[in-house]
């Protein structure tokens, strides 16, 4: 368990941020490996143009799994730096 109000703060976001950055990734995964390299199925099916589709798709995936990084840095550094100031 984590002592200081800093560190059990990061937690949540922390885990929050590592769930977000898997939601993108999966995404990013399933955008370009099943939708375009496989062509399992697409995002809008029977839609004339699907580029469109997939690039609105593709970039939020990507704007997530950056989101997630983002907080799952932010949160650990928070918590080395509420760590080192304890010692």
């Amino acid at each position: 368990m984590h002592s200081s109000a800093t560190a059990n703060k990061s937690f949540p976001v922390k885990h929050f941020g590592w769930i977000v950055l898997a939601a993108g990734a999966f995404n990013l995964y399933d955008g370009t490996i099943q939708h375009k390299i496989l062509r399992l199925h697409q995002v809008r099916e029977g839609a004339a143009n699907d580029t469109p589709y997939d690039v609105v798709f593709l970039t939020t995936a990507a704007v997530l799994a950056a989101i997630g990084g983002a907080l799952a840095i932010a949160a650990r550094r928070s918590e080395l730096s509420a760590r080192h100031r304890r010692s």
